[in-house]
């Protein structure tokens, strides 16, 4: 088993109660060397306070404004410790092994810069909740055009997805990444960009 320390940067603002469960499963997760880093971009709803009250061990950067999901990403990594870095939505649950299935994966390979896990329905873990975007299009019910669902019909989980060659957008789906590989090539501070295109 692998001892890399993973830094899990959760970018958030407002909703304790999505905040609650994402941190109650990351509690569950199997893996030790860990340092969870919740970046809140200035929520009304007490979202400070009750990290601290509830998960003192979390490291908790409270920013004056919200700057967004790229700038909460941003700000995390720029005090993130950790050999790998992961960039989480406050709205997932975790399986208690997933780290160290990608730990050990990117231990194993070093040719592999950045991993991304499958995300599966929340009521139904056969099926895929989204695999990748396709460019940013949105179909008539509002849902991105994505990999493993076509409307609301979501394909069912068989390994179909697994792919070492292949690359898609981040999209919504937590992104690791090896902090060697951003120390050689980007400034930490600015991994998202974070400005808007017309």
């Amino acid at each position: 088993m692998s001892n890399s320390k993973v830094s899990i940067i959760i970018p958030h603002w407002n909703g304790i109660e999505i905040l609650s469960d994402c941190l109650e499963s990351l509690a569950q997760t199997e893996y030790t060397n860990l340092e969870i880093i919740v970046v809140d971009n200035a929520s009304t709803d007490g979202s400070p306070d009750w990290v601290n009250i509830n998960y003192p061990s979390v490291k908790l950067i409270e920013n004056d404004r919200n700057y967004g999901y790229a700038g909460g990403c941003n700000r995390g990594a720029g005090v993130a410790t950790g050999d790998y870095l992961v960039f989480l939505n406050n709205d997932t649950i975790q399986h208690s092994k997933w780290i160290d299935t990608l730990v050990d994966f990117l231990d194993l390979n070093s040719n592999v810069a950045a991993v991304q896990p499958k995300i599966l329905n929340f009521f139904d873990q056969s099926k895929f909740d989204y695999a990748g975007g396709a460019g940013g299009w949105l179909d008539i019910l509002g849902y991105p055009f994505a990999r493993g669902r076509v409307f609301l019909e979501q394909e069912k989980d068989a390994g179909n997805m697994i792919k070492s060659a292949q690359f898609f957008g981040q999209g919504n789906t937590p992104l690791w990444c090896e902090r060697l590989i951003l120390n050689q090539r980007m400034d930490l501070t600015n991994i998202f960009c974070s400005s808007r295109r017309n």
